[in-house]
């Protein structure tokens, strides 16, 4: 109970923030079931994309470091076909650094995040990526 009671504080929360269209996006997705989202994103991988981005609030954390990640396994796992990795920002100001935590995290995994420069969602070219991947329910909302 709660769990349940936490949960829609939190849903509560995500949709005060956000605007007309964001929040009808966040209540569609809210309402879709967890066998509805894996069944999305296992159709979304039946051909691997040819870009991915990652999407968070600041792309100065999570998203940086999952593009960080993402690059290295892909290069890893097929150096001859690399997709584009990207990373954005939902509120994101251009060109900031990574977060030193971030940067100890991935300097700990041996990855490179030195050179990050954050990227405002609104800078990217529509269909930069075939494959989105937001980090929290108030990112994709907000990219929408």
């Amino acid at each position: 109970m709660r769990q349940a009671l936490g949960s829609a504080r939190r849903m509560i929360g995500l949709l005060r923030r956000l605007n007309g269209p964001a929040r009808g996006a966040a209540l569609r997705r809210a309402a879709e079931s967890d066998g509805a989202r894996l069944e999305r994103l296992q159709q979304a991988l039946q051909a691997p994309p040819n870009g991915l981005l990652f999407i968070c609030h600041g792309n100065i954390m999570r998203s940086a470091f999952a593009v960080a990640v993402a690059r290295d396994l892909v290069a890893r796992s097929n150096p001859e076909r690399v997709p584009q990795v990207h990373g954005a920002g939902t509120n994101a100001r251009a060109g900031s650094p990574a977060e030193p935590s971030a940067l100890r995290a991935a300097h700990a995994l041996g990855l490179p995040l030195t050179d990050h420069s954050a990227t405002p969602l609104a800078s990217l070219t529509p269909g930069t990526s075939e494959l989105v991947i937001c980090m929290d329910r108030a990112n994709e909302a907000s990219s929408m």
